[in-house]
């Protein structure tokens, strides 16, 4: 009964915070779309496209290999924190990398190309994040990814509305 207790509040955990990032992210980006330019929400809309774009090459399948490995031996947290952690953080700075000699060989303009450097930032704390919350997965603690999951939505939402409503530009924005 305590395990069938824990998959219902792990479910409802993960059901709920999917649930409510989605529909925050919607009503942001509608919110968005009416309070900008159409050419500044375009620049907005391809930045967080292309820059999502690298997360999985910094998860690069750790994720996986942590939720196999520390749930059957929760002892062996700390050998892959120790090892992974660090293992990441080199994928992040590889890949922030990558993005910038992307932007640059597209030819992009040197407004876009420092918004995708300034909003590639947060793969590093991305990565430290999606860490954490694969082992508290593997930990069977999903509450840690609820919160990561509304977490993120809410630290990009509520600093992007307040901009606005100040009248500030994109380039606050995307900071």
């Amino acid at each position: 009964m305590k395990s069938l207790n824990k998959i219902a509040r792990n479910t409802i955990f993960l059901s709920f915070s999917q649930l409510a990032a989605r529909v925050i992210s919607f009503l942001y980006i509608i919110f968005l779309a009416r309070s900008i330019s159409v050419e500044n929400f375009g620049i907005y809309v391809f930045i967080l496209a292309f820059v999502n774009n690298f997360n999985p090459i910094i998860d690069f399948g750790t994720d996986r290999l942590i939720l196999r490995e520390t749930s059957r031996n929760l002892g062996a947290i700390n050998y892959y924190w120790q090892r992974l952690f660090p293992f990441r953080l080199i994928l992040s700075i590889f890949s922030y990398f990558i993005l910038v000699l992307l932007s640059l060989a597209m030819s992009l303009n040197t407004q876009t190309v420092f918004y995708l450097a300034i909003l590639g930032l947060i793969l590093f704390p991305n990565t430290i994040i999606s860490l954490i919350a694969t082992i508290q997965n593997a930990k069977e603690k999903m509450e840690y990814q609820a919160f990561a999951n509304i977490g993120t939505v809410i630290f990009t939402v509520i600093p992007g509305i307040i901009i606005i409503k100040l009248g500030l530009s994109l380039t606050l924005i995307i900071i």
